[in-house]
């Protein structure tokens, strides 16, 4: 069965579940504030497909916690999303709630193409989701930290073209994400720590192409001990010292300094095998 929002609804919140279960109708479950409150009932439903009208502005922190979708999600034409809230997307497991037994509620999702007025995706908001890409059309956007950790089957990130854009990615957004092949990251000004660093036990894995034209500043060990073939930035001041710090550790086969974003630099080689800092230090 598909799981759809009412239209007219403008919040979806976290059902309380110390409420005990009342039938299933429309009464039940809206209040007068045009708020959705879903039940437990949902949690033993096999969803298909979550399907959200455009009059949704906000879904709630842990607001799907217990709605296993096997299917899609689906965000209606003309949405006005604006904000995902913390944990939205992710099921605690019984009885224990911690950093490492936090399971997503959704079975099997190819792809997720978030609204063009969405501005922040809360923390651990889509935890170890299988979607096998991410695409954000919003022009100014907040990926928080942890947002999509342990997502392993995603492959591809892309931050679609805008003429005047302010995108964040936080601290660990896509940490544990082995399978990640290609990032294109258009409008990005902001990379924190981590961002799609692996844990240091796994074999190292191998992003085919990363694009951050417009990043100004880069955390710390952004990729960890990734192999990256390609790697394209802009040529912002100062941005070498800002590279150093995020690729530590990090073996890019080629970096370029794009000429027409922001300066005139153009590195078209690091030898093969050598990390960036140690790149610089050899300079």
């Amino acid at each position: 069965m598909d799981l759809r929002v009412p239209d007219g609804v403008t919040r979806i919140e976290q059902y309380d579940i110390n409420r005990e279960l009342q039938s299933v109708t429309s009464h039940d479950y809206r209040d007068d504030d045009e708020s959705i409150r879903f039940a437990d009932f949902v949690r033993a439903c096999k969803i298909q497909n979550l399907i959200i009208p455009a009059s949704v502005e906000g879904i709630g922190n842990k607001a799907f916690s217990r709605v296993t979708i096997h299917g899609r999600i689906h965000f209606a034409h003309g949405s006005k999303l604006n904000y995902i809230g913390r944990r939205a997307f992710t099921e605690p497991a019984p009885v224990f709630s911690s950093f490492y037994n936090e399971k997503s509620s959704i079975l099997s999702l190819d792809s997720i193409t978030f609204p063009s007025q969405l501005r922040v995706i809360g923390e651990f908001a889509f935890r170890r989701t299988p979607t096998k890409s991410v695409k954000f059309t919003s022009p100014n956007i907040e990926i928080s930290r942890f947002s999509f950790e342990g997502a392993r089957n995603l492959e591809s990130v892309k931050f679609t073209k805008h003429d005047d854009s302010a995108r964040e990615i936080g601290a660990s957004a896509f940490y544990n994400c082995p399978k990640i092949r290609e990032i294109t990251a258009h409008g990005v000004t902001r990379v924190e720590r981590q961002a799609f660093d692996n844990p240091t036990h796994m074999d190292p894995p191998v992003i085919k192409s990363a694009v951050f034209l417009d990043c100004i500043h880069f955390g710390r060990n952004i990729f960890g001990k990734c192999k990256i073939q390609d790697l394209e930035v802009g040529g912002h001041p100062n941005l070498e010292e800002t590279l150093a710090r995020a690729l530590y550790n990090t073996e890019v086969e080629k970096l370029i300094f794009n000429q027409s974003h922001g300066g005139s630099k153009d590195i078209p080689e690091i030898p093969h095998g050598v990390s960036y800092d140690e790149y610089l230090r050899r300079r």
